[in-house]
C-alpha cells in the first residue's frame, strides 16, 4: 500500500478498483419500417432498460449472451434489442435518458428466459 506524506503527516493511498460490468443493458432500434415517408418517428431518442446481471459473481441469465437479437414483425417492421454488460453507473445513466421501452419489455422477458427473441 502506498503512502504520501503531506505537512509531516502519513496517509495510506488506497486504490481505486474499477466497476465491475455486472449490470445488462437493453437497446432498442427499428432498423427497419414500413411508413409512408420512410422515417420513423423514434429516430435519434434513446430506447433503453437495464437490470442485474450478477448476483455475488454468479449469471442471473446464464442462457443470455452479449450481441444483436432482431425481431421480424412479418409487416416490413424489424426490432433490433442490443445486449451488453455495462457498469452500474453506466446502468444508471442510460436509464435517465431513456424513453422506455415502448412496450416492447417482452423482448427483454423473452431473451433473459431463453437467450431469443421467440416470438
Amino acid at each position: 500500500m502506498k503512502t504520501i506524506e503531506i505537512d509531516g503527516k502519513l496517509y495510506k493511498l488506497t486504490e481505486i478498483k474499477p466497476e465491475k460490468k455486472d449490470h445488462i443493458l437493453f437497446t432498442l432500434t427499428m432498423p427497419r419500417f414500413n411508413t409512408w415517408n420512410n422515417r420513423w418517428t423514434g429516430e435519434g431518442r434513446k430506447y433503453t432498460r437495464s437490470c442485474r446481471g450478477f448476483r455475488y459473481g454468479k449469471n442471473i441469465y446464464p442462457k443470455l449472451n452479449e450481441g444483436n437479437f432482431q425481431h421480424d414483425f412479418g409487416d416490413g417492421w424489424v426490432a433490433n434489442v442490443n445486449v451488453r454488460l455495462v457498469t452500474k453507473s453506466e446502468s444508471k445513466e442510460a436509464d435517465k435518458k431513456s424513453e422506455g421501452f415502448l412496450g416492447y419489455d417482452w423482448m427483454i422477458d423473452q431473451l433473459k428466459e431463453t437467450g431469443e427473441i421467440t416470438n
